[in-house]
């Protein structure tokens, strides 16, 4: 019988292997050399999808702001060139504004009836400037407001008007006369709807 060494038994599990190799136990498989943790790959499809979305928001949003701002603008900008015919007293003094002193027969129909007969008034404003453009002056006007009566949706002013005739900035001539204008409320404010010189 040959004599083993000392320490090992013929039944011993583990197989010789040469200088610089592992020994392998029998009946175990090799693993293979996993990481503890590992991070899923992220493919460059999932980032580029998200582009779309982000793109799509930030447009909502943009568009939701100009939207807001534009709303605001139009709000402050139709308070400011609305006219104002809240009361009969005003809507008077802005006409006369826009048709004696602005000479602006577009704007002061803001302030009158389409239907109205206003030509006395701009007859007596037309003959005025002629006259005194023929003598090279100038003519200005001006006035005060009086009683204003109201009855319901309609209502008359007295206005006492005054003409000025200038040169060369001086006061040349001047003259009254009593004016009285009709006023009705139509549902979108106060506006002139007639006048006639009284005096």
């Amino acid at each position: 019988m040959e004599a083993q060494p000392y320490g090992q038994t013929p039944s011993s599990s583990s197989e010789w292997s040469p200088v610089g190799a592992e020994p392998v136990a029998h009946g175990l498989s090799a693993l293979p050399n996993t990481p503890a943790s590992q991070h899923p790959a992220v493919s460059p499809r999932t980032t580029a999808n998200k582009w779309p979305l982000r793109f799509a928001i930030a447009f909502g949003t943009v568009t939701i702001l100009c939207t807001g701002l534009g709303m605001v603008l139009f709000y402050f900008y139709d308070k400011a060139t609305r006219p104002d015919r809240s009361t009969p007293a005003i809507a008077v003094q802005n006409y006369l504004f826009q048709t004696l002193q602005a000479g602006s027969d577009a704007e002061a129909a803001k302030y009158s009836c389409s239907a109205g007969d206003l030509s006395a008034l701009t007859d007596f404003r037309d003959t005025a400037i002629a006259i005194a453009e023929a003598h090279s002056d100038a003519a200005g006007f001006t006035w005060t407001l009086g009683v204003v009566q109201i009855s319901g949706s309609a209502g008359t002013a007295a206005v006492e008007l005054e003409r000025d005739t200038t040169k060369n900035g001086k006061l040349v001539a001047a003259s009254t006369s009593e004016w009285t204008f009709d006023l009705r409320d139509n549902g979108d404010g106060w506006r002139v709807c007639g006048a006639h010189q009284v005096g």
